[in-house]
């Protein structure tokens, strides 16, 4: 797939099931042949009390933890997605945030 070829996939769209190339721009991981439907787990998945908070990339999981910690992130990159932010994930805030930075430490190296 040329760089400039971009393609959107959605439930029900026609690219669903069409392969494409798939390229980590932040570490070396590539896979070729990859469809929509089978792109592996989020990478930034963290559970605390039989929930699971998950996150696109880095950048998305500093949002959610500047969140948690009461920071206003309207002007954060990722800011406009603070309204997903489930309340299961509120409820457990102290020890998300402590496992955020567990994760980002771990994962930081």
């Amino acid at each position: 797939m040329p760089d400039n070829d971009v393609r959107i996939a959605a439930d029900g769209n026609a690219l669903w099931d069409q392969p494409f190339d798939l390229r980590c721009t932040a570490c070396l991981y590539r896979a070729q042949g990859v469809a929509y439907a089978q792109l592996p787990p989020l990478f930034h998945q963290i559970s605390v009390g039989g929930r699971t908070l998950w996150a696109w990339n880095s950048e998305h999981l500093d949002m959610i933890a500047q969140a948690l910690q009461g920071q206003d992130v309207r002007r954060h990159p990722y800011g406009f997605f603070a309204t997903y932010i489930q309340r299961g994930w509120m409820q457990w805030r102290k020890k998300f945030i402590h496992a955020i930075s567990q994760h980002q430490r771990k994962h930081s190296t």
